[in-house]
């Protein structure tokens, strides 16, 4: 039975209509996999000298024991946000007269042969058949390696059920989110170590062979537990169903006092909060937040001549980082529904118009958020104030008329990472004006005058964009109302 279900998968996979739609993005992925898959394979070959020089470490294996617990953590936080969970292809079988029960089978087991499954045990081997194997000997190595591989699958059943029952919601992000960086805090200020929870298990593999027992029977228990579940709610309404419905009636109040405008923009943030991959567009902004953290607290930027070139960077990235991911993908995002607004007197302008308000909104809210980041001085809110007027003066407005060349169908369903619908060449070229026209402005005065003039430069133009923001947003307007029939024939193409 298992092998006719591995049939299907593979027929449907040949037969898709999208295939050679998504070739590009496919090669693209793969690519970025090898590279990562490289680097992997040279740390893995490089572990002890890395432990050794970089952690100054005597003792490579006691060190990996105890941190192990870090680098689960890791695991389930990149598991949770790239994984993709089996129920998704449920519904491809629920119609068929096979038993339930096997279907859940086949869907969990098919779901750890994945590449996130070999990371750990790529990373390992050259390890513990080198090392390990030179003081414990060959089949405690294995034995430890082994107990390695299994926690990672246990990983992988956890990770299946907290997705499949919290989904992607901003709780579990959160939560996600506050877990990581609470071990990152605890072990950078030495309050405590977490890897000590598991690192008596790792060394008792070394001298007790049982212990990969234990933890494969620990593995077996888990994915017990998670099949049980999926068989109770192998209904398409119950495992797909997703937290939209709590977000469908939310809406930005002071919105709807910009009339039509503010009715578009409300109904956009609706959309945002409504379908994964937006909100997963919305969740990483929310992270981009602290970004500047990496730069502003560390006395090696801090100290640097050049750091105020590179707060440039990190401030427009930090008060607009919304606006330039979400705004990408701008037309995109109404694929759907594009051939209703083309419909409608001034539908197009007002999608437009309700877009730019609430990027502006969106990035004012972000430019409050960072506020705080005065602690470090005044200079790094002077600093984000310019480059927030700049952007919703100016690189909204690139932002806007960049993606209108050439937009591509989506569908709002599927999660962000790794999904490259939507994406064309222009979403690669944008990056580059909007890093390479604030600083344009910004370096001759700062060459001529001082830094304070550079930033002046840039809050005097972003005013002036914002003086005339009517009159840029209606280039984009006309641009798109001469070239509907084209976008909307190229939406039409199914995904």
């Amino acid at each position: 039975m298992f092998s006719e279900f591995i049939k299907l998968h593979f027929l449907r996979s040949i037969r898709s209509v999208s295939i050679s739609r998504n070739l590009l993005g496919s090669v693209f992925v793969g690519l970025f996999a090898f590279i990562i898959f490289v680097y992997i394979i040279g740390l893995a070959l490089s572990m002890k000298v890395v432990i050794e020089k970089v952690f100054e470490s005597d003792d490579p294996i006691n060190y990996i024991n105890a941190n192990l617990f870090n680098l689960f953590v890791l695991e389930f936080m990149y598991r949770f946000f790239l994984q993709k969970v089996p129920t998704f292809d449920l519904a491809g079988f629920l119609h068929l007269p096979v038993n339930r029960s096997r279907i859940v089978h086949y869907l969990l087991i098919r779901s750890i042969f994945s590449p996130f499954s070999i990371i750990f045990l790529i990373l390992f081997t050259p390890f513990a058949l080198s090392e390990v194997a030179s003081v414990h000997g060959i089949v405690s190595s294995l034995a430890w390696l082994t107990s390695i591989v299994v926690c990672s699958w246990i990983i992988h059943w956890l990770v299946l059920f907290f997705k499949t029952r919290y989904g992607d919601s901003l709780l579990s992000v959160l939560v996600i989110f506050s877990i990581g960086i609470l071990n990152v805090v605890m072990g950078y200020y030495d309050w405590m170590n977490p890897g000590i929870i598991l690192e008596p298990v790792f060394a008792m593999s070394l001298k007790s062979n049982w212990i990969p027992l234990v933890l494969f029977t620990i593995s077996l228990f888990t994915y017990y537990q998670l099949f049980k579940y999926y068989l109770k709610n192998a209904y398409l309404e119950e495992l797909t169903h997703t937290s939209s419905s709590t977000y469908v009636n939310g809406s930005i109040g002071f919105l709807s006092k910009f009339g039509l405008i503010g009715e578009m923009a409300n109904l956009e943030w609706k959309l945002i909060l409504r379908h994964k991959k937006s909100r997963s567009y919305l969740f990483i902004s929310m992270l981009f937040l602290f970004y500047g953290v990496i730069f502003y607290g560390n006395p090696t930027y801090a100290e640097d001549p050049a750091s105020p070139y590179m707060y440039i960077f990190v401030a427009t990235f930090v008060t607009g980082v919304f606006m330039i991911q979400y705004g990408q993908l701008f037309l995109s995002w109404n694929s759907a529904s594009f051939d209703f607004y083309m419909s409608r007197s001034n539908g197009l302008a007002s999608l437009i118009r309700g877009k730019y308000l609430l990027f502006v909104s969106i990035s004012f809210v972000s430019f409050l958020l960072t506020v705080p980041y005065v602690y470090y001085g005044y200079d790094i809110l002077i600093t984000h104030a310019a480059l927030f007027l700049f952007n919703i003066g100016v690189t909204i407005h690139l932002v806007i008329n960049l993606a209108l060349w050439k937009p591509k169908p989506m569908d709002l369903d599927k999660g962000s990472f790794f999904n490259y619908e939507g994406i064309g060449i222009a979403q690669y070229l944008m990056i580059i004006p909007m890093v390479v026209i604030p600083y344009s402005i910004y370096l001759p005065f700062n060459f001529m005058f001082s830094h304070q003039v550079g930033l002046a430069a840039l809050g005097i133009v972003g005013t002036f964009g914002i003086i005339f923001n009517e009159k840029l947003t209606q280039i984009a307007v006309n641009r798109l109302v001469r070239n509907r029939y084209i976008v909307s024939t190229s939406f039409r193409q199914e995904l």
